[in-house]
């Protein structure tokens, strides 16, 4: 694999050097393409993906429409998948791909996880917690959005996300890499674990690989298998208190200038809490993660 600098990573592959260039098919990706596409999704069965698009919420500091974007399911071949590998990934072809003057989207620098409730719309904060022995709260992969007033309708722009990962993933050598890379750096168990063949499918379960190519190639697979038909759904318009606990959602407004609930203009209540009525912020304390 040719080597290029790894973006957005707490620790970038540096050791690979930096060719100066994308390289395969990324050189030939035309980034207006990528970015400003408009085209329907496509359907179909055969997508694991399902994505839930919050209501707005005005940015506190300018008129940005501010959207999070839930990947609700991303199927069983793209269960390890973290935000900072496709953040990672988004850089790493910003810097290659766009040329002088472009704005790089706010979503490819937005990518996350974040716990979710037990129950949808509960108010008591009880985190969904995965049924193995370590019991540690379930997280969903998220991006942030931000729409300036006046643009395009927010379908228009989930449409461009979706063209964006398919166009990027439809040749998924170089994300593979860079991911497996990241995965490398920043939680070298879990790399581990995969080298053990721990995460294999039957009958290779538990088989190591051979060497790290051989792994990079299941790699490729899980990535073109997951985004090559886009979004299997979408759902608009989902309180922000469906998924995200109070903690969860005091910490997104912050992140968007406000300082208290009562920041919150009257008609986007309902945009944060279904009913419309808020517990007290500075009584909200961060989620714990042990039970």
């Amino acid at each position: 694999l040719t080597g290029m600098e790894v973006l957005g990573s707490e620790s970038t592959a540096g050791d690979h050097g930096d060719n100066g260039g994308g390289g395969g098919a990324w050189e030939n990706v035309d980034i207006s393409s990528v970015t400003t596409g408009t085209s329907s999704p496509l359907k179909s069965s055969s997508s694991p993906i399902t994505v839930e698009v919050s209501c707005p919420i005005t940015h506190n500091k300018s008129s940005k429409q501010v959207y999070i974007i839930i990947f609700t399911e991303m199927g069983r071949r793209a269960w390890y998948l973290k935000g900072e590998h496709i953040r990672s990934i988004l850089l790493t072809y910003w810097k290659h791909a766009s040329s002088a003057g472009d704005t790089i989207p706010n979503w490819y620098e937005c990518f996350s996880e974040t716990f979710i409730k037990e129950k949808n719309y509960s108010t008591d904060n009880i985190l969904k917690r995965r049924q193995t022995t370590s019991n540690y709260p379930v997280t969903k992969l998220t991006t942030v959005l931000m729409v300036p007033t006046g643009s395009f309708p927010i379908e228009t722009h989930l449409r461009k996300i979706e063209n964006s990962m398919k166009k990027l993933m439809s040749d998924a050598e170089k994300p593979a890499y860079i991911a497996l890379k990241v995965m490398e750096q920043n939680n070298n168990t879990m790399y581990n674990r995969f080298a053990e063949g721990k995460f294999r499918n039957r009958p290779k379960k538990n088989v190591p690989y051979k060497d790290k190519n051989e792994l990079l190639q299941d790699i490729i697979s899980d990535f073109q298998h997951t985004w090559k038909s886009g979004f299997d759904s979408v759902t608009y318009g989902v309180p922000l208190n469906k998924y995200l606990t109070d903690f969860g959602i005091k910490e997104h407004l912050q992140s968007i200038g406000y300082t208290s609930f009562d920041d919150v203009s009257e008609n986007e209540r309902r945009n944060v809490f279904k009913s419309g009525t808020f517990p007290d912020w500075n009584e909200i304390i961060e989620d714990s993660i042990m039970e």
